[in-house]
């Protein structure tokens, strides 16, 4: 976990699952205390050895609800990024922000996804098996909107995603949302 300010992060919520999940989930509540909009909290995972991997996939279950308290734009914004290097700079994976986040549509409270607002989000990484070890990252950036809730998160080298579509990995790397 890495948490500059040392303000509101990710933490587990252990009221709310994904349809099928129990134990809880990942949180981050982005509609509590606005006086950190703009900040950025990473949860950062452990490193893969990719060394004899033919396959690299990032499978999870999110919910968000796109919060209209700002003239329609919301920028609270989550990013999937990896770093090839111990402790080195993070790079975009795919990146979605905004109503692009939204899962359920929109509301103007506080909010706690109900069962038909999970989606499911898989990633094929096979491009990143080119690097010795990859380390995996999720971002939020803190946009004052609304919370954001993750659950079931897989990172494999076997092929769990088959239908994963391939990110490539490079200077123009897949953003989806807000930059």
């Amino acid at each position: 976990l890495l948490n500059p300010d040392n303000n509101r992060s990710w933490e587990i919520n252990a009221a709310v699952n994904a349809p099928g999940s129990t134990g809880g989930c990942l949180m981050f509540d982005n509609y509590a205390n606005p006086n950190v909009t703009g900040q950025k909290d990473w949860l950062l995972f452990p490193r893969i050895s990719t060394a004899g991997k033919s396959k690299l996939r990032l499978k999870l279950s999110y919910a968000y609800k796109f919060y209209q308290g700002f003239g329609g734009v919301a920028p609270d914004t989550f990013t999937i990024g990896y770093s090839s290097q111990c402790g080195g700079t993070r790079k975009p994976l795919l990146r979605r922000g905004g109503t692009q986040l939204a899962t359920a549509g929109s509301q103007s409270s506080n909010y706690t996804p109900a069962a038909g607002d999970w989606r499911i989000l898989s990633l094929n990484l096979d491009s990143l098996l080119v690097y010795p070890e990859v380390s995996v990252s999720f971002e939020n950036l803190f946009g004052y909107g609304n919370r954001l809730f993750i659950d079931d998160v897989q990172i494999d080298t076997a092929n769990n995603c088959p239908d994963a579509p391939t990110v490539s990995v490079n200077d123009d790397s897949l953003c989806i949302g807000n930059q």
